[in-house]
């Protein structure tokens, strides 16, 4: 090769050399991010990028923003050679919808979303059809159309007049219930809530024939009481009217194993109420923290003599009302447990009675420690009523390991019934059934059911009364009509059922017919 073309080469790898040495600016755009994705009317929005400059000289990169193909934005930005820049530009919108937005060639959706809008549906008031003076519950839907979480003020009116207002948080898109609860005097009320409405009748109370006495003046049962609780003795003294006593006393004992009913009775409300401010008040008077209250109440409890019922009443098994309790001066462990249970009842603490083999005691939720039962996720912690000297929590060896029944202290219906038949044509019988409730709740939507004996579960010519309401301490007269079944050897079936069970029922003797 001459001279010549070997300078040629020589200049055409020179110029190589020199221009890999000096390569132009070449951006790249990488790492497109947007936070929040999703956001609200208004709220600030970054969208983020890295800027990488391929080429060894520095440049200026000009980063368009847009947004649904519209330039919205335009930033220049220097990036020397072979170096990255993050940079990021910020925009609202306040239009809900759903927006591309674009960096270099990379892209990425952004989501406004609707803010919170209400509405209030299915608005239910039970029952439709209430008695006065009774508790009547009205749930609403609040929904949320929106996308974003919110918190709506429900309210509600009674004939136009805000009873009640409460808050709920709706996330977007999804439901919420809100309840609430009053009484009225008989009427019709016009309920309302955010707009949705319901009709509701509150009827007279209907009770055939009443079984409690009336409120009567005259001769008052003093009581006093002592009792030591830590360093203290403390001293207690009321008086119990001797009507209600008499009253408790002469009241036939429910047919149940569930004994709340002897706490949830409402008729000795007033003086339960007044024992409770005595104990609240020698509890301020000592300065007893609200544990130490709790305790001093146990201990009272605890201080009454132990006296089987066989002894003192002469049934083997005879539970007693509070108010007998207190004026017998005792009991055994079922009427400590329910005399306990109605005070802290008062005092608004939730507890439980607790049905142990051939004992009861007492349940109390709390920060308490030590043994429990645990009922719909709530720990009652066991409560010894017989005895002094039992803590919170202490559970007597004997009863470890043995099977325990709750029982909360609502009100709850309780029927019996009694019957007397007449036949007052050759196919025909008449029957008369008394109705009782025995309870401490309305037994709503009650029916005597009547029919012979037909075998395999199966009856003759069954009928039964139409549905009504019995209020406690009630009882309702109902009479049925039957046609006697033609040559059976039989019996009548005579069934009271409360919604759709059976509440009491029995049978007459077998007959030919």
């Amino acid at each position: 090769m001459n001279q010549s073309g070997l300078v040629a080469i020589a200049v055409i790898i020179a110029i190589a050399i020199c221009g890999s040495l000096f390569l132009p600016p070449s951006f790249e755009i990488n790492d497109l991010k947007i936070t929040p994705a999703e956001a609200g009317p208004g709220e600030p929005v970054t969208i983020s990028f890295v800027i990488r400059n391929r080429g060894l000289l520095s440049g200026v990169y000009m980063a368009d923003l847009w947004i649904d193909n519209e330039l919205l934005e335009t930033k220049s930005i220097e990036v020397a050679g072979g170096g990255v820049s993050w940079e990021s530009f910020v925009l609202t919108r306040e239009i809900p919808g759903t927006y591309l937005l674009r960096v270099g060639n990379l892209a990425a959706e952004l989501k406004i979303l609707r803010p919170p809008e209400f509405e209030v549906t299915d608005l239910r008031a039970e029952p439709p059809e209430a008695i006065a003076g009774e508790n009547i519950t009205v749930t609403a839907t609040v929904r949320n159309l929106g996308e974003m979480g919110g918190t709506f003020i429900a309210t509600l009116a009674v004939n136009g007049a805000v009873l009640e207002s409460k808050a709920i948080t709706v996330p977007g898109g999804q439901a919420e219930t809100v309840t609430f609860t009053f009484a009225r005097d008989p009427g019709v009320y016009l309920v309302a809530v955010g707009g949705a409405t319901a009709s509701i009748t509150v009827k007279p109370a209907v009770i055939l024939v009443s079984l409690q006495p009336e409120n009567q003046a005259g001769a008052e049962i003093p009581l006093e009481f002592e009792w030591k609780y830590r360093i203290w003795e403390l001293k207690l003294a009321l008086s119990v009217p001797q009507y209600l006593y008499d009253y408790y006393r002469s009241k036939p004992r429910p047919h149940t194993t569930n004994y709340s009913v002897y706490v949830t009775d409402s008729r000795d409300d007033g003086l339960i109420g007044g024992l409770v401010e005595k104990f609240e008040e020698t509890a301020s008077r000592y300065k007893l923290n609200e544990t130490e209250k709790i305790n001093s109440i146990i201990a009272f409890v605890q201080s009454l003599p132990y006296t089987p019922d066989e002894i003192s009443t002469g049934y083997d098994e005879y539970p007693r009302y509070p108010i007998e309790t207190l004026v017998d001066g005792g009991g055994d462990c079922e009427d400590s447990s329910i005399l306990l249970a109605a005070l802290l009842n008062a005092m608004g603490y939730d507890v439980v009675l607790i049905e142990l083999s051939n004992h009861m005691g007492l349940g109390i939720a709390g920060n308490f420690s030590g043994f429990y039962y645990e009922l719909k996720g709530t720990k009652y912690f066991y409560v010894e009523t017989t005895g002094t000297g039992w803590k919170i929590g202490e559970l007597p060896p004997e009863f470890r390991g043995t099977t325990a029944a709750l029982y909360p202290l609502e009100p709850i219906p309780i029927l019996t019934h009694s019957w007397t038949a007449a036949q007052i044509t050759r196919s025909l019988l008449e029957l008369s059934v008394t109705v009782k409730n025995e309870g401490t709740a309305t037994a709503r939507n009650t029916r005597v059911f009547a029919g012979f004996d037909a075998g395999e579960n199966l009856v003759w010519n069954p009928q039964q009364s139409e549905s009504f309401d019995l209020p406690p301490d009630s009882e309702a007269q109902v009479a049925l009509r039957l046609v006697l079944p033609r040559d059976k050897y039989t019996r009548l079936i005579v069934q009271i059922i409360l919604e759709n069970y059976v509440a009491d029922q029995s049978f007459s003797s077998w007959f030919k017919t």
